[in-house]
């Protein structure tokens, strides 16, 4: 028996922003879903942090995620999270190699130093629902 399993969307969703020209513009490929050990800055990092399938078979889901964006300084950490909120809310639904996106939420930033860093680094996050299926 095949069964369809829900696309990753921390996969699909940094893939599909690494494409983008404006995010490639501020981060190269510096789109993860885990932190380097030797970070160059600045990065933007998305794990799920919830969410839920949204059919009794869990192969439609409607993952949540958090988008943390880390600067060089301040305002390169604003530029980053305000252009992957804006890629993502007019330019992700549709089919991708990954899965299909049908809706995307996007929340609006919040200004989080990071003091793990002395001093503490620049940083902005943000929460984005989604809703996908293969």
């Amino acid at each position: 028996m095949t069964v369809d399993l829900a696309p990753d969307a921390e996969r699909l969703v940094a893939t599909w922003l690494r494409d983008q020209d404006a995010v490639a513009a501020i981060f190269d490929d510096r789109v993860y879903t885990e932190i380097p050990t030797s970070p160059v800055w600045p990065l933007a990092r998305l794990v799920r942090i919830g969410g839920n399938p949204t059919d009794r078979l869990a192969r439609l889901d409607s993952p949540l995620l958090q988008i943390d964006v880390w600067g060089g300084p301040k305002a390169t950490a604003y530029a980053g999270i305000a252009t992957i909120l804006a890629h993502l809310a007019s330019g992700l639904v549709g089919t991708h190699d990954l899965g299909t996106v049908t809706a995307v939420e996007v929340g609006g930033p919040s200004w989080l130093p990071d003091d793990t860093y002395q001093p503490a680094r620049p940083r902005y996050s943000a929460d984005v629902r989604l809703w996908v299926h293969p």
